[in-house]
């Protein structure tokens, strides 16, 4: 599963409409969270009983995070005082540009996921349209379903069905 922060900002749970962005539902039920066999932090695996709620379906884009950005000035009281996101200056691996007094996605990269992004960033984004973070059950329900799969399609790992590092090695537009 992608990281919430350290791949992208993966989405918000609404109070409003999410920005340009579809919603999906995700309903009362038990799940199966967690794993037995993965790293100590990961288990143990136990059924869990989230609230129904909304989530963005895409994650959010460069674009997006930039325009949050120039909105709050990029204002990193708005953060916590933290950095909100490290602009390509500061990190290789952004897409983000700091140009002429404003934030814009690097060409190329506008529909992108947002990447390089820290916690208290994320959470201000959210914050910003009038959300929240998901929590981790929320967020872990929201990838798996509700059957405690590995993985979203099941048991098996296939990389045909994510961007993982040895097929594309960047990112890929949000969608795709």
């Amino acid at each position: 599963m992608a990281s919430l922060l350290l791949v992208g900002l993966a989405g918000c749970l609404p109070r409003t409409a999410s920005p340009g962005g579809e919603m999906a539902f995700v309903p009362a039920s038990a799940f199966w969270m967690g794993s037995d066999e993965g790293d100590a932090d990961e288990g143990p695996m136990q059924q869990v009983y989230p609230e129904a709620f909304w989530i963005d379906r895409y994650e959010v884009t460069n674009t997006q995070y930039a325009e949050f950005l120039n909105a709050t000035q990029g204002d990193q009281l708005r953060c916590g005082g933290h950095i909100c996101a490290d602009p390509k200056v500061e990190n290789p691996d952004s897409h983000l540009l700091y140009e002429e007094g404003r934030y814009v996605a690097e060409r190329g990269y506008d529909d992108h996921p947002v990447t390089e992004v820290s916690w208290h960033g994320a959470k201000a984004y959210c914050q910003h349209y009038g959300k929240r973070l998901p929590s981790e059950a929320e967020w872990e329900k929201a990838a798996r379903g509700t059957e405690g799969a590995t993985y979203p399609w099941g048991e098996e790992f296939d990389p045909h069905k994510l961007n993982s590092d040895y097929r594309v090695g960047d990112t890929t537009p949000v969608g795709s």
